[in-house]
């Protein structure tokens, strides 16, 4: 019994010990997973306490490196990068021009006119290829029937399309109201284009309230016109032409409608319509004009362009508003620049003004430095040209950079010319005045082959036309037109010329005439011609004619070559500059046989403010053999050669 129980016990501890030594494996091996997962998590939290750690040390020195790039930045900005200079630049607004139309041959009717009520408009078409009306050619602004409040009555003009039937031209109409109007062609009935109503048969009894309402309804119903495009359907449309009369405010005026010129009410010449070209008419002595002065200012400073600029029209009123300019120029680099005002008005009197805008140098500033900053030319230049004579003048300092025989003997030809211009600004301080170029005058140069002006022969021209006409173009006739004007004869004024030169310092020059045709007694130097034209360039008028690239012509509206004129020494340069820092300014050409190709010039340096001089003579060639003269070549490859510091 007890050993069973023995058995049987050992048999249970037998059992119950495997179990406990199972349990005992299984709680080993569950602490050794435990130990390693601890393990894993604190070698985790390590490298995540590490990365950390680095991470902050990246912050940190991104920090760092931001900190040091901001104070580079504040340090950077401390001292500001050099201001570029800031251009003013407009080109030239060209003129609004004619239409070109010429009336095909044999046409019997070759204008259809139509007249917008409602707009106060006259329209004038021409015939194309096909047969049709469909050129707008000209525009009249007008004035038609209007409306009678006091009496409730509207006398409108007619509406329709009607041939007109009765040309009256110059002669004097009555109206209905006793008054009398002038070019009057008959459309229908008692309606008629006329010009605005004189109170009697003179063309200074004018309406003058009446033709200040010209462009809105003022009439009785007939259609009102200024004299001069009255005159024009009278002269230029036969009888039997079509006129339409049509009332539609929606329906655009293809040429748009032109403005109006006013009549100031009191004026002594207010009784006159300024378009008649009647001779007596008084309104023919005067012009548009153009009122401005140079600018002087220091480097930096604000450059308030129009202050004090003032442009009139023909009868005086005030038309600045329609005023244009061009030109180029900067306040923040020193140097002298060129400005040129236009404006045309209501009857297509035009005015120019060209002005000089001076920025000068203040302080320590570059632009100053550069004023007076030296300059070289490269070596050999005087080998490069073709002209047997030059002088090159730095205005700054007053150096001689180059010398090609510059104090020989030389004839200046129409570099003359650059010299009377002084004597002629000096003496002349009314540019409204107005001189007559004679028969002989022109007649005599002619017979010498000079240029001439083409200004027309026996009428009175304006003292300005004539200067930039003398200038411009090189015309003799104007010159010597002006030398007699002033002193009385051509060799009284060159007495004026020879006294300016000994005045000046020139000690190797002598005038004979004011034109530069050859004359064995009449030379200078390019050493003189320099000086001059140091001295010359002091006068502001004279700067402002010298330095003109094109200038509109005022009082002559029949000048061949249109009314504007082109300086010949600009036509030739044809636009190219010596470099990108260097542009010629102003200039001008001569040629005789003997003298060869001359030029007289003035460069101006962007980068410095600088100007330059320069007085070449001799040069082979002429002006028709070839677009780019040797004058102008030389003085692009001299200039080009410049190198300043």
């Amino acid at each position: 019994m007890n050993d069973k129980r023995k058995s049987a016990r050992k048999t249970q501890n037998k059992i119950y010990g495997s179990d406990e030594r199972k349990k005992s494996s299984q709680g080993f091996s569950g602490n050794l997973i435990l130990l390693i997962l601890c393990i894993i998590v604190l070698v985790l939290f390590i490298l995540v306490i590490f990365d950390s750690c680095n991470d902050n040390k990246d912050i940190n020195k991104e920090t760092t490196s931001t900190a040091e790039n901001s104070g580079n930045d504040i340090q950077n900005s401390a001292t500001p990068k050099p201001k570029e200079p800031v251009w003013y630049e407009q080109a030239e607004v060209q003129d609004v021009q004619e239409v070109e139309y010429t009336p095909p041959a044999g046409v019997e009717f070759p204008y259809y006119i139509k007249v917008n009520r409602a707009t106060c408009c006259v329209t004038v078409y021409g015939i194309d290829e096909k047969g049709e009306y469909s050129i707008p050619i000209k525009a009249f602004a007008c004035s038609v029937g209007k409306d009678k409040p006091e009496t409730d009555e509207i006398e409108q003009t007619i509406l329709g399309e009607y041939q007109m039937s009765q040309n009256l031209g110059a002669w004097w109409c009555r109206m209905v109201d006793d008054t009398y109007g002038q070019f009057a062609y008959r459309i229908k009935d008692g309606y008629m284009f006329h010009s605005v109503p004189c109170y009697e048969m003179e063309r200074d009894s004018l309406e003058t309230e009446e033709f200040n309402k010209l462009g809105q309804p003022a009439s009785l119903g007939c259609i009102r016109l200024c004299v001069r495009d009255a005159k024009w359907i009278c002269d230029n449309c036969p009888v039997g032409t079509t006129t339409l009369i049509f009332d539609d405010a929606g329906v655009p005026d293809p040429l748009g409608k032109p403005d109006t010129i006013k009549l100031p009410i009191g004026h002594e010449w207010s009784g006159w319509d300024p378009t008649d070209p009647h001779e007596s008419n008084p309104w023919r002595n005067s012009s548009a004009k153009i009122e401005a002065s140079d600018i002087t200012v220091n480097i930096g400073e604000t450059i308030n362009l129009l202050e004090g600029v003032k442009a009139y029209d023909t009868c005086g009123n005030d038309i600045t508003s329609k005023m244009t300019w061009y030109g180029k120029y900067t306040p923040d680099i020193a140097g002298t620049y060129t400005v040129t005002f236009k404006v045309t008005d209501a009857i297509g009197s035009k005015a120019q003004k060209t002005i000089r805008i001076v920025v000068k140098g203040t302080g320590n500033s570059g632009a100053e430095q550069g004023q007076n900053a030296k300059a070289v030319i490269a070596a050999n230049v005087a080998d490069e040209i073709t002209s047997e004579f030059a002088a090159l003048v730095n205005c700054a300092n007053g150096e001689i950079m180059l010398n090609k025989k510059a104090s020989a003997k030389m004839y200046p030809a129409s570099i003359t010319k650059a010299v009377a211009l002084l004597v002629i600004v000096e003496n002349i301080t009314d540019m409204d005045a107005k001189y007559t170029i004679k028969q002989e005058t022109y007649d005599s140069v002619r017979e010498r082959d000079a240029s001439v002006s083409h200004f027309p022969i026996g009428q009175p021209i304006l003292a300005e036309d004539l200067i930039y006409g003398s200038f411009l173009l090189s015309g003799a006739d104007a010159t010597i037109t002006l030398a007699e004007n002033i002193a009385g004869s051509e060799t009284a004024f060159v007495a004026l010329m020879n006294k300016k030169a000994v005045d000046i310092g020139m000690k190797n020059t002598n005038f004979v005439n004011v034109t530069g045709l050859h004359e064995e007694n009449q030379y200078s130097t390019c050493a003189d011609l320099a000086l001059f034209l140091k001295e010359a360039l002091k006068n502001e008028r004279f700067r402002a004619i010298f330095t003109t690239k094109e200038y509109s012509l005022r009082s002559v509206a029949n000048h061949p070559k249109g009314d504007k004129i082109t300086s010949s020494m600009f036509t030739f340069l044809g636009g190219k500059t010596p470099s990108d820092d260097l542009r010629i300014a102003g200039g001008k050409t001569g040629y005789t046989v003997p003298a060869g190709l001359c030029l007289a010039s003035l460069a101006v340096s962007a980068k410095t403010g600088n100007e330059y001089i320069l007085i070449t003579g001799k040069a082979p060639g002429n002006y028709w053999e070839t677009e780019s003269p040797n004058h102008t070549e030389d003085a692009l490859t001299v200039y080009g050669a410049i190198v300043e510091a």
